[in-house]
């Protein structure tokens, strides 16, 4: 377990790998070093949202959980390695490379205490989780969302990684969102995975999203903002929507309140632009 402060029942779970992240900077040509992970912003922007928020991870036994996650739950499959990724940013595009990979997480991992907590997002970066990883809590009792990256991420023995779309496995619970950026499915694909998912969400930075169902198309605004760093910005999407998807049971206004959400966090650099609760109402108030 990487934190003392585990509870027993947490409100909000977010599990996949948490991350050492290698970028270069003005001040770090070399590259600076920053811990991260979808799980991070996922369980920290719960927290930020007062909830009782978890994280089930695999990383190596010192990696700073108490530091990086304050106030969330973290229990950790011990891995040899901690997953890291060395980043080159270039006229918006990134190029990445995996240096590093934490351990596998498995459905017998999770505790059972955790069966029916409300809130799920299930955000690989790695291939550590199984796409059958959406059936593991119960759709009666439990909002899951899918951060659609992790699985498509693949990397040759250089560790350059590539991202290859692949489209839903048949069979499974039915999921309330899955999420990734324009860069990694195209509307076609998107589309696609309505077939599992309430709502797809395919994000495209300071020009919004896009919101897929069943049966409808749509497009939320993102308020303008100056982006320092957008690292996290659609792990944040997805758990605020998730948030006030169970407040509301509006998709709209869970998505504006998203969207609220994702564009403050670019305004910080790394985790460190997880935003508060009051933040983000006073956005959604503005009706941008």
């Amino acid at each position: 377990m990487g934190n003392s402060a585990r509870r027993e029942s947490p409100d909000f779970v977010a599990i996949g790998h948490v991350t050492i992240d290698i970028t270069p900077t003005p001040a770090h040509p070399e590259g600076e070093r920053r811990y991260g992970g979808a799980a991070a912003y996922a369980a920290l922007t719960a927290a930020s949202m007062g909830l009782n928020a978890a994280v089930l991870t695999s990383a190596r036994s010192d990696y700073p959980f108490a530091e990086i996650l304050p106030g969330v739950t973290a229990i950790n499959v011990e891995s040899p390695n901690t997953t890291t990724f060395q980043n080159l940013y270039q006229a918006g595009n990134r190029k990445q490379w995996l240096a590093a990979r934490g351990g596998d997480i498995a459905r017998s991992d999770v505790p059972d205490s955790w069966n029916s907590v409300p809130i799920v997002v299930i955000c690989p970066l790695a291939r550590e989780l199984p796409a059958g990883a959406r059936s593991w809590f119960s759709r009666s009792t439990t909002s899951t969302g899918l951060v659609l990256q992790g699985f498509f991420r693949h990397w040759d023995e250089y560790g350059i990684v590539t991202v290859q779309p692949e489209l839903p496995t048949t069979g499974g619970s039915r999921v309330a969102l899955a999420i990734a950026s324009h860069n990694e499915i195209d509307p076609h694909q998107a589309r696609a995975w309505t077939s599992v998912a309430e709502v797809v969400v395919r994000t495209r930075g300071p020009e919004g999203a896009e919101l897929y169902t069943a049966r409808d198309t749509g497009n939320i605004a993102t308020p303008p903002v100056d982006e320092i760093d957008p690292t996290g910005a659609g792990d944040v999407w997805a758990a605020a929507y998730l948030i006030r998807l169970r407040e509301t049971g509006d998709i709209d206004a869970a998505a504006r309140f998203a969207s609220a959400a994702a564009s403050l966090s670019v305004t910080g650099v790394g985790l460190s632009g997880i935003p508060a609760r009051k933040d983000v109402e006073e956005i959604v108030a503005l009706r941008w």
